[in-house]
């Protein structure tokens, strides 16, 4: 990944409704004098140990840490959440046995490890964004905004996260097939909602979840 190219800060906004209207935080990132580019830095899902059932599952450390001059190396990075940021939650997701569970809670602590390896945006629109229900994503939510994260991908809730760089907007929408998400099949909702971000926005950038997985995958 080639470094970035501007000499300014990232002044990120955050949207629990469609859009901000006012910024929240300010991140720094490595920057030249090529002002014409803007580079990103993108990774798919990151789970980083559950403390769900118990917290066996927790590696005990930042294990994001020794990736963070990497993922430090745009002017943008964006990845997707997989799972909540949450404590004292209840468990909604249905499973045949409490050891074999894949429910996935990060402590709230672990929100900050996302914020220190360089992250500015993180999609929620995935399959286990929803594993502690209602709870668990307003835990998630608030986790995010306390470390100044810009995050989308709940339909008519999140929908739309700006970043400013320099002098360009870019409007990032999380997509996924959950019914709480911005559905990607929904192409009447999904239109709707990219026809909002262009209108506020230089840059616009989808960032799906979904897939096949596993022994569920055919080749081509």
């Amino acid at each position: 990944m080639r470094n970035a190219a501007f000499l300014l800060s990232i002044f990120l906004w955050c949207s629990c409704s469609q859009y901000p209207k006012a910024p929240i935080a300010a991140a720094a990132k490595p920057s030249q004098e090529r002002d014409s580019l803007i580079s990103i830095i993108a990774v798919g899902d990151m789970m980083l140990g559950s403390n769900y059932p118990n917290s066996k599952r927790l590696p005990g450390r930042n294990i994001l840490h020794r990736l963070k001059d990497t993922l430090q190396d745009a002017d943008i990075t964006i990845g997707n959440l997989e799972g909540v940021i949450a404590d004292s939650t209840t468990i909604t997701k249905k499973c045949k046995t409490g050891n074999n569970c894949h429910a996935f809670r990060m402590p709230p602590h672990f929100a900050a490890y996302f914020k220190d390896a360089g992250f500015d945006f993180l999609s929620i629109a995935n399959n286990h964004s929803g594993d502690f229900g209602d709870e668990g994503i307003v835990q998630t939510k608030k986790a995010l905004e306390d470390q100044g994260i810009a995050f989308s991908g709940l339909k008519n809730d999140c929908e739309i996260a700006l970043l400013q760089k320099g002098s360009s907007t870019l409007a990032f929408i999380g997509v996924g097939h959950g019914g709480r998400h911005v559905y990607i099949n929904d192409y009447k909702k999904i239109s709707t909602v990219i026809k909002e971000a262009k209108e506020v926005a230089d840059i616009l950038i989808i960032f799906f979840h979904g897939g096949q997985k596993g022994l569920m995958l055919k080749p081509y």
